[in-house]
């Protein structure tokens, strides 16, 4: 949440994630549905600017520990490929949302 509102409001976008194809370390979303919380999960979640969905994906975007392992902004029409290459190279890569016009900022849905 935390890089990505950095690119929200360097670039006066929105940024638009779809939590439903956020990859997420095995067994993560048990311990944010049984409340479980990095330290920095406050600051961090109220750094990102905006309320942050209930659901263990939402939760886990403030999350130190499991948020941001690697997150690039490109071009939409060459994202497909990127993603493409990097996973046949071994690597976990998915499509996880956009940059739109909007408030600057970043919107969870």
């Amino acid at each position: 949440g935390g890089h990505l509102m950095n690119i929200a409001r360097a670039s006066e976008l929105e940024a638009r994630v779809d939590l439903d194809v956020v990859p997420l370390m095995p067994g993560v979303a048990d311990l944010a549905q049984a409340g479980v919380r990095s330290t920095l999960f406050a600051a961090n979640a109220a750094a990102i600017g905006t309320a942050l969905p209930k659901s263990p994906a939402g939760q886990l975007m403030a999350d130190p520990q499991t948020a941001g392992g690697l997150l690039a902004a490109v071009a939409a029409d060459g994202a497909p490929k990127i993603v493409q290459v990097l996973t046949d190279h071994g690597h976990e890569a998915a499509l996880i949302g956009h940059m739109a016009e909007g408030p600057a900022g970043v919107q969870f849905g």
